[in-house]
């Protein structure tokens, strides 16, 4: 035997208005759409106030090197004093500021772009400066300027400075030091259709506005990058101080090795995204909520747990007729 026609049947069951049926679909049908929404909801997820990315960002060294030096000198008579000495990459204007600190000075540096994608993944600076016999340096800072830009979702261009500071008890004559200059920020970036320069005004270091050698104190450089909301640190630093035991007339070495690493980044989002992230949650919990409501409101129907009137329907329609196989 074949079957040669068919028809669909659907069972309904009734219930009178008020009773524990009609009460049950009510509730059924509410908690279908409130309790996916009550089980994503949270501020911040469901309606996000920041979205997080990772970003490495552009760094463009911009060959403003400041480095100071400091320790002890001897003279003849045995006597000890407090020396510092001093040497910028600046203008001859800018270094006279810092009077018989200043000292003669030499510098290098290279980039290297380890995966070809344009940018920076790290730069070395050598600086050597001339030390006189009897000093002992004790204490060495190396300061750098650099501009940053992120455009991949908050665009935003802004010049950071990277400090380098360590201090030995022992003289030193070379001074390796390794770092991860990373970005901060205290709150998420707001989203602009152009690249922001929130400090365009308000340089880390303006040339210009050098008038006095206390505006050439790397305190005051790094007092100013503090106040910013958006910034730059020198994560991860480790330091090599190697001893120098001449009493000749010599130099110090600062070898700084910075490299820029991936950046976590948050963002104000749009209207649309916020959305968008709260629809798929909602409609992912909305799935499996209406599936297990519905299985249990079939189950208490179909075990007669609430009175009901069931009743079988045939299919109607034009179309009816041609379910057949």
């Amino acid at each position: 035997m074949r079957p040669v026609y068919y028809e669909p049947v659907a069972r309904v069951y009734y219930g009178s208005v008020c009773s524990a049926a009609y009460l049950l679909s009510w509730l059924a049908w509410l908690t279908t759409f409130l309790l996916p929404l009550l089980l994503v909801y949270d501020t911040s997820t469901f309606w996000p106030h920041s979205i997080a990315y990772r970003e490495q960002p552009s760094m463009q060294y911009m060959y403003q090197t400041l480095l100071l030096i400091e320790g002890t000198a001897r003279d003849d008579q045995g006597n000890v004093r407090v020396f510092s000495g001093f040497w910028s990459t600046l203008p001859t204007s800018v270094n006279q500021l810092a009077g018989a600190a200043l000292r003669p000075g030499q510098i290098q540096s290279f980039a290297d772009d380890d995966n070809r994608d344009g940018l920076l993944d790290r730069v070395s600076i050598e600086v050597a400066i001339a030390v006189n016999a009897g000093e002992s340096v004790h204490k060495a800072s190396l300061l750098v300027m650099f501009n940053a830009t992120m455009q991949t979702h908050a665009q935003l261009c802004m010049d950071v400075m990277a400090l380098v500071s360590h201090a030995s008890p022992l003289p030193g004559s070379v001074l390796y030091t390794v770092g991860d200059l990373a970005l901060s920020f205290k709150r998420p970036l707001p989203l602009t259709t152009t690249c922001a320069t929130p400090y365009a005004t308000d340089a880390l270091l303006n040339v210009s506005s050098l008038q006095h050698a206390d505006d050439l104190r790397f305190e005051q450089f790094m007092l100013r990058q503090t106040r910013r909301e958006n910034r730059a640190t020198v994560a991860n630093q480790e330091h090599v101080w190697i001893q120098d035991a001449s009493e000749a007339p010599r130099r110090f070495v600062m070898n700084a090795t910075l490299s820029v690493p991936v950046s976590d980044i948050s963002y104000v989002p749009t209207f649309y995204e916020r959305l968008q992230r709260g629809w798929v949650q909602y409609y992912a919990a909305f799935v499996l909520v209406a599936s297990l409501v519905t299985s249990l409101v079939a189950f208490i129907v179909r075990e007669r747990l609430v009175g009901t009137i069931e009743a079988a329907t045939k299919a109607t329609g034009p179309l009816a007729h041609f379910h057949s196989q």
